[in-house]
């Protein structure tokens, strides 16, 4: 029995993704930097999944965002690497989530932040940025406000 057109696109779809993510991954040589779950957790980036990955310290979280971050820039898939804090940010060499969505210090809940940020003179900026970005890391997330994450999903 064949499966109907839009299972079928589906799953031509993820096998297209799944042969360009092993691609990507000899091209870049990933497997030689990363360890294997590392490497799976690229597999999955790659292949265009939304990715959680939790760990404990020193398990190579920031050393897999390193090496996501140099492959976009190498394969010239811009991406924003961006952390709660900036000791983090710039150990993972990218910015704040505050910085790259320019909220600037604004305390209160998602309308309010959204209210601050719809008068910000570099909304049309963040916008584009957001356009032109093939995946948006967040380092730390678990430092990330409701609120906060609530008004980066109005822009």
């Amino acid at each position: 029995m064949e499966a109907p057109p839009a299972e079928a696109d589906a799953a031509e779809r993820t096998a297209v993704r799944a042969k360009n993510a092993d691609a990507a991954i000899k091209q870049y040589k990933l497997d030689e930097r990363l360890d294997q779950w590392q490497l799976g957790a690229m597999r999955d980036i790659l292949q265009q999944r939304h990715v959680f990955i939790t760990g404990s310290a020193g398990n190579g979280k920031s050393h897999l965002i390193q090496t996501l971050h140099a492959y976009c820039a190498a394969a010239l898939k811009p991406c924003a690497v961006t952390s709660m804090t900036g000791v983090t940010a710039l150990h993972i060499g990218g910015e704040t989530l505050a910085r790259f969505m320019s909220f600037g210090v604004v305390e209160g809940d998602g309308p309010t932040l959204w209210a601050h940020v719809s008068k910000n003179k570099h909304l049309k900026y963040v916008k584009q940025r957001m356009m032109n970005v093939s995946m948006i890391v967040i380092d730390e997330i678990s430092m990330l406000s409701a609120e906060t994450f609530e008004a980066v999903s109005y822009v």
